[in-house]
């Protein structure tokens, strides 16, 4: 459905809004609520302030979800007398001041009563808003906000940063219908998402089961298996042995990470802490460690990926290097690699232990065929892994549509670009 625009627009003369519909009034957040406030952390060694605690406490955490129908902690009655904090009412607004990752300018609305800490500004009783309108609002603008520094050393906001925020305000009858509106059409939206983000976990989940069962099977299905004597393994093809991956590999570990202002127009592939290498001017440090053909790269932290890397690159400390000491096929080892840490996210119910030590990676357990077949399992799970990432690919590239949609429609409908009926 294509939206119109409204009849009649004028300038705003304020960067943040622009153009505005003739008949919105141009004001600020601190005329359109009656209070604000925020509040306090009780401390957190004072086992009499959390434990039994009923009273709902706000983190910041708390606000990803937009709507606030439950906290992650809650406080006793003695911390609320004590450390003076105050219980918020149904319908307030809470926007995160601090942070400097995606929490800050984040907003959500109360659907619970709740005390928080002082990294939220809350804002609440207003009798010409619909406080829906006003989460919608600050969903829009929330990386135009993020993009203002407050502070003097780090970017953050403050309250009186946010009572004195611009906004641009329809009629309270108009604010209900665009609220509503929204209401309905992100839901939409986000269920699409959801459909399409369950695909993804499917297809992810069938690699890995594909890679687990051709590793430790092979590809001849009516071949002879013996047990493997070791429990997540099972049995294996007769002719293949169990060995520990240390009788394969060797690791390394990277060097210190340079000042980040080698990082930037360099010439020199450097691996840090993901898959893709950035370019740096490490060329500048001669010593650094390189990486050489069949050498294969394990996260230290994060999600503890494993990548084959670009010949001839740098690697950091936050990765660690294995480097094959025998003869075997480098494609191989890192799909028992990829194996190793899905058995591991299967034990640990998906809490992948990112700071799996070389010790633990030397004494796991790996199959090995003979080095044809190795070579064969090899191409075959490139080929056909290769296929479900396309796929992947593809309804990722869909769910990115949708989020930029949903952002667009959110920002044209609260701000007024479009009219909704």
């Amino acid at each position: 459905m294509k939206l119109e625009r409204y009849d009649c627009y004028k300038d705003s003369n304020i960067e943040l809004l622009g153009k505005v519909p003739n008949l919105w009034e141009i004001t600020t957040i601190k005329n359109i609520f009656r209070y604000f406030g925020s509040g306090s952390t009780p401390q957190s060694n004072n086992i009499y302030y959390y434990e039994n605690g009923v009273i709902n406490w706000l983190n910041t955490s708390d606000l990803k979800n937009f709507l606030i129908d439950s906290t992650k902690f809650k406080i006793t009655n003695l911390a609320l007398r004590e450390v003076g904090l105050k219980v918020y009412p149904i319908n307030t607004i809470a926007v995160a001041m601090y942070g400097q990752g995606e929490t800050r300018g984040t907003p959500a609305l109360l659907k619970i009563p709740t005390t928080t800490n002082q990294a939220s500004c809350m804002m609440y009783k207003s009798f010409i808003a619909d406080e829906r309108y006003i989460l919608w609002w600050f969903i829009s603008k929330k990386e135009a906000l993020r993009a203002v520094n407050v502070g003097a050393t780090q970017p953050n906001m403050n309250a009186d940063f946010i009572k004195n925020l611009f906004i641009s305000l329809p009629k309270k009858d108009t604010q209900i219908i665009i609220s509503n509106y929204l209401d309905i059409k992100t839901q939409k939206i986000d269920k699409e998402i959801s459909i399409l983000e369950q695909k993804i976990e499917k297809y992810k989940e069938l690699k890995q089961t594909l890679i687990a069962e051709t590793i430790l099977r092979g590809l001849n299905k009516n071949i002879e298996l013996k047990d493997s004597e070791i429990e997540w393994i099972g049995n294996i093809p007769n002719h293949w042995e169990v060995k520990r991956l240390k009788d394969f590999i060797k690791f390394t570990i990277g060097g210190e990470v340079i000042d980040v202002s080698y990082w930037n127009d360099g010439n020199e592939l450097t691996y840090t802490a993901g898959k893709n290498p950035v370019l740096s001017t490490f060329d500048n440090f001669p010593d650094r460690k390189r990486t050489k053909q069949n050498d294969i790269l394990i996260a230290r932290n994060g999600d503890g990926f494993i990548h084959v890397p670009k010949l001839n690159s740098i690697f950091t400390n936050v990765v660690q290097l294995v480097r094959l000491s025998k003869k075997v096929d480098v494609k191989f080892i890192f799909y028992s690699l990829e194996n190793i840490k899905y058995q591991i996210n299967k034990t640990s119910n998906g809490d992948f232990i990112a700071s799996l030590n070389k010790d633990m990676w030397f004494n796991s357990f790996i199959i090995t065929p003979t080095y044809e077949e190795q070579v064969e399992i090899a191409n075959y799970l490139d080929e056909k892994t290769s296929k479900i990432d396309s796929i992947v690919e593809v309804i990722g590239k869909k769910i990115e549509v949708l989020k930029e949609f949903r952002k667009t429609l959110i920002n044209d409908v609260v701000t007024g670009k479009v009219k909704v009926a």
